[in-house]
């Protein structure tokens, strides 16, 4: 079950659940805006 998201890069690695920003533009800047989240 893969869900893609915009600004987040989410993968897992066994127990590990890796979630990265991908926002080069605004070198990785964080705002607080809150994403929609994926259809299910």
């Amino acid at each position: 079950m893969a869900e893609t998201y915009a600004t987040l890069l989410v993968e897992a690695e066994g127990p590990v659940l890796w979630v990265r920003l991908n926002r080069p533009e605004v070198l990785n800047a964080y705002t607080a805006e809150p994403e929609p989240s994926p259809a299910n």
